[in-house]
C-alpha cells in the first residue's frame, strides 16, 4: 500500500495531518548501544535500543528503517506501519509503530517531544530555566542588603518565568489528552 493520509485534527489551533506507510518487515535486526557519560559527580549510563529493517511496500519500493528509544515488537513477515505527522510548516519523524499481525501499536516518542516538534506549544529552553535563572537569583541574593530591590525583582522576573514553564507544561498535558480518543480511533482504523 502506497503513504496513505490518515485523518487530521486540531489541537492548540493547528491542524495536525498524519500520515503511514505500510509494509511488510523484512531483514529484522535488533540491538542496543550504551551511551556513557562522565563529570567530576560520577559517571552515569543510558541503554537505547534500536531496531532496524526493511519496510517492504505493496507497490514492491523498500525503505530502510531505524527507530531508536522505543521496544517496538516486529519480527520477518510482519506487516506493520509507520505514523508520522505534519502541520503546514513542520513534519515529525515516525511517532507511531503498528504491528498488524500483533494488533498491538506504541508511541515512538513522548508528549513534550511529539507537541513541541509540531509546533503547538513552545517550552522555555531547559538551560534557561535551570541554569541561569538560579545562577542570576545566587548572584543577586549574594550582595545582600545593597541591592535588595533589584534582587526582588529578579527573584519576580525568574518566578514569572517558571510559572510561564508550568503553565506550558499545563498546556502540553492538555493538548495531550484532547488528542488521545482521536488518536484512539486512528489506530482502530489501521489494525
Amino acid at each position: 500500500m502506497l503513504n496513505k493520509t490518515l485523518h487530521q485534527l486540531k489541537v492548540n489551533g493547528k491542524n495536525i495531518s498524519w500520515e503511514r506507510i505500510y509494509g511488510t518487515a523484512l531483514g529484522v535486526q535488533k540491538y542496543t548501544t550504551t551511551h556513557v557519560s562522565g563529570d567530576g559527580d560520577g559517571v552515569t549510563s543510558r541503554i537505547e535500543i534500536i531496531t532496524e529493517f526493511w519496510l517492504k511496500e505493496g507497490n514492491g519500493r523498500e525503505t530502510q528503517i531505524k527507530l531508536s528509544g522505543a521496544d517496538v515488537k516486529v519480527r520477518e513477515g510482519q506487516r506493520v506501519s509507520l505514523v508520522w505527522a505534519y502541520t503546514k510548516s513542520k513534519t515529525s519523524p515516525y511517532v507511531i509503530f503498528v504491528n498488524h499481525d500483533f494488533q498491538d501499536w506504541c508511541w515512538l516518542c513522548t508528549p513534550t517531544l511529539f507537541l513541541s516538534q509540531m509546533k503547538v506549544v513552545r517550552l522555555l529552553p531547559a538551560v534557561l530555566v535551570g541554569y541561569i535563572l538560579p545562577m542570576i537569583l545566587v548572584v543577586c541574593y549574594s550582595f545582600k542588603y545593597e541591592y535588595f530591590f533589584l534582587c526582588l525583582l529578579v527573584g519576580i522576573i525568574v518566578s514569572l518565568i517558571i510559572l510561564l514553564q508550568v503553565i506550558q507544561l499545563i498546556r502540553i498535558f492538555s493538548a495531550w489528552k484532547s488528542m488521545q480518543p482521536e488518536i484512539a480511533n486512528l489506530i482502530k482504523t489501521l489494525i
